[in-house]
Formats: structure tokens, sequence, C-alpha cells
């Protein structure tokens, strides 16, 4: 079953901005042929009757993009309900979420993803993904030494944009695992420490100075619930206490762990559970 990436064009940056366009496609992160994809152009009004808002900034920022970007925004769009029933059924159709292995990529999770499930939240719907499919293009990028280019269609078409992260992906992927295990052993380390400054920095303690592979993915994937227990509590008692945050430290902990189940597999090491 494939994974499925998804790139937004929206009027802001932060989660409860109007999206105006929706794209996502399914692929295989280890290689092949994309998959179906979906592209949406959404209805401003509609996302404006929603609660969503326009950040003057970003509104201006398009003002300047080629015609060609903006040609998207030309006419009314779908209504934002409908667009997001249709991405639902697109995930639901094709991500392995049954299995609890679907992965949703983005470019990254705390813009494409956090917007998502916020206009999901704003008509009072659940995001349809699982709270840790969360997968960031940048992060595999950087490992691999790779910058998002585009080889063709438009810059900032969200169709577009989403096809050429998910070859990326690939791209990516092909060249780590290429790389071989000693790479691999040292990305592991460069994901513990980096976890290791995430975790003091949230007043966690203890530390993983001489964690095997198996034990720190463990460990973050107990981090990963902890901090999904915890936004379901604050929000029950409190109602919107801050979710989103704890919502993005939830998704980067379970981003980092699934990540490094991924190096454990490469390293021929015990599949992830």
């Amino acid at each position: 079953m494939p994974d499925i990436m998804l790139d937004l064009e929206t009027l802001g940056t932060t989660p409860g901005c109007v999206i105006r366009s929706i794209g996502a496609v399914a692929f295989d992160p280890n290689g092949g042929p994309l998959g179906e994809s979906l592209y949406l152009i959404i209805d401003r009004t509609s996302c404006e009757a929603a609660g969503l808002t326009v950040d003057p900034e970003t509104e201006a920022w398009w003002a300047e993009q080629t015609p060609e970007a903006r040609a998207e925004f030309d006419g009314q769009g779908v209504a934002l309900a409908e667009a997001l029933d249709a991405f639902e059924l697109f995930y639901t159709t094709l991500a392995p979420i049954a299995d609890k292995a679907d992965r949703l990529w983005s470019n990254g999770p705390s813009f494409d993803e956090a917007i998502l499930a916020a206009a999901y939240r704003s008509l009072g719907r659940k995001p349809p993904w699982r709270y840790n499919a969360a997968r960031d293009c940048r992060t595999i990028y950087d490992l691999a030494g790779l910058k998002l280019q585009h080889t063709g269609g438009t810059f900032h078409k969200a169709i577009d944009d989403a096809i050429e992260q998910a070859k990326l992906v690939q791209e990516a992927r092909r060249l780590l695992i290429a790389a071989g295990p000693p790479a691999w052993r040292t990305e592991v380390n460069t994901f513990a420490n980096l976890m290791e400054q995430q975790l003091r920095a949230n007043d966690h303690k203890g530390g993983w100075k001489g964690d095997t592979s198996d034990a720190l993915y463990q460990r973050l994937l107990e981090e990963a619930e902890e901090l999904s227990q915890a936004l379901a509590w604050r929000s029950a008692l409190f109602g919107d206490a801050d979710p989103e945050r704890i919502g993005r430290e939830a998704a980067d902990v379970a981003n980092f762990a699934m990540m490094i189940a991924d190096v454990r597999g490469a390293l021929g090491t015990e599949a992830r559970p």
C-alpha cells in the first residue's frame, strides 16, 4: 500500500488559515511510478465561513508570484466541506490505515498537515490520518544532501509540488540506502542527539547515551504516545489548551521514531512493530 504526499497552497502560514488548493499523490518511497493523485481548488468564501482566516502578508506574497501559479486561484472552486470529503476518501481508500502503517508526507508536517488538520477541526471533524502518520520531506532531503527543485510543472501549484516532492523522497531514500550501514548508524546517533535536546528543552529527564537503536525507537514511541495522551487530556479538561503545540510535539517525536525504525530496517535489524 502506498504512502501519501500532501501539498497545500494557502492564504496564511499557521493552522487556521484559508486553504486555496490541495494536491496529493500516492507513491512508494522505495521507488517506482507514482500512483493516483488528487487536486482540488477550494472556494475561499467557504473557508472564511468556517472561521479560517487570511494573512495579509501571505496574500501580498501571492500577488508577486507567477501568473501560472496564481491561475489556480481563478474561479470559485469547491466548498471546503466537499474538498475535505474528497481528501478523506482519497486517503482512506489508498493509505493502509487498518494496518496502522499509513504515512502522510509533507514539506513539512508543521505546515501542510497542521493546516489541513485545523481545517477539519473547523468543521467539527477529525483528520483521517493517524496521529503518528506524519513524515517530513525536509528531514530526509537533508540526510540525503538534496534540495527541493522543480523539474516540471508549475512551482506553487499544489499537485505539481506534491509530485515533485514524492519523486525527491524516492531519490533521497535511494541515496541513503546506497550509502550503506555506516552512514545509517551515524544518522541514528544524530537522531538521538536531536531528540535528547528536544526532550531536555521540554523538561524531560533522563539521557539516552548508550541506547541501542531498538531501545531508542521504543523510547521515542513511548514519548509520542505520552504526548498524544496529553493532547487528548488537556483538550478534554480545558478545551483548546494549546493543542497545536502538543500535537506538533507528538508528530515530531513519532516522525523521528518511525524514521529510526526505517534505519533499523536498513541495518537488517528487527522489523518495525
